[in-house]
């Protein structure tokens, strides 16, 4: 901690817009909320080899699994969903749940779609490290189109990266955070929400 302010943090940002892409909506808060699977997975990742499976992660499926656990060609701490694909990179949904240091999956996810509480998923960006000195950061960042024919209120978000694959083609997903909002945001029909992880680190 150097001035009072921890070294890495991770901060948040949503918008929402209308069709005409006017803004309606903009918050930014500090995200508390990185979880175990984030400092397993971090430790993981320093231990030794790409297979060295030292760590025991939860996946959004509840099931533990070694990590890490793959080869060069997998995926090992990817959060870049392309489009349409909800089932990591950042996720948002309608739960109401307080976060605890072991949760693994948002309590009620948005999954992709036009229906009842669904969005349509745009695709995950993650930008180059910027920032001025002494601060180093980099933005992870997803549009989303409600398509629904009605108002959703999103009440949670989460970063969830794909960490490898197992019988060649079967892939594992890992919630590294999770944001329970403290009022939850509207998303009217015909409006789209844009949400933003930021890390950064101070030296």
């Amino acid at each position: 901690m150097k001035n009072g302010i921890a070294n890495l943090q991770l901060h948040a940002e949503l918008e929402v817009r209308d069709k005409y892409g006017k803004l309606i909506t903009r918050r930014r808060f500090k995200s508390k909320s990185l979880l175990k699977n984030f400092a397993m997975a971090l430790r993981g990742l320093m231990y030794g080899i790409i297979n060295e499976k030292c760590d025991t992660l939860k996946d959004t499926g509840g099931i533990n699994r070694t990590y890490p656990d793959g080869t060069m060609s997998y995926p090992i701490f990817k959060t870049q969903a392309p489009v349409n694909i909800d089932a990591y990179g950042i996720q948002v949904g309608v739960g109401t749940q307080a976060v605890i240091r072991d949760d693994y999956m948002l309590a009620t996810k948005c999954s992709h779609g036009s229906g009842v509480d669904q969005f349509m998923y745009g695709a995950v960006a993650l930008e180059s490290v910027d920032g001025t000195p002494p601060v180093s950061q980099w933005r992870i960042i997803r549009t989303f189109s409600n398509n629904s024919g009605a108002t959703i209120t999103v009440n949670e978000m989460g970063l969830v990266f794909n960490a490898f694959q197992v019988t060649g083609s079967l892939n594992i997903y890992v919630m590294i955070a999770r944001d329970k909002l403290v009022t939850g945001v509207d998303v009217a029909n015909g409006q789209t929400l844009t949400v933003r992880y930021i890390f950064s680190v101070t030296a």
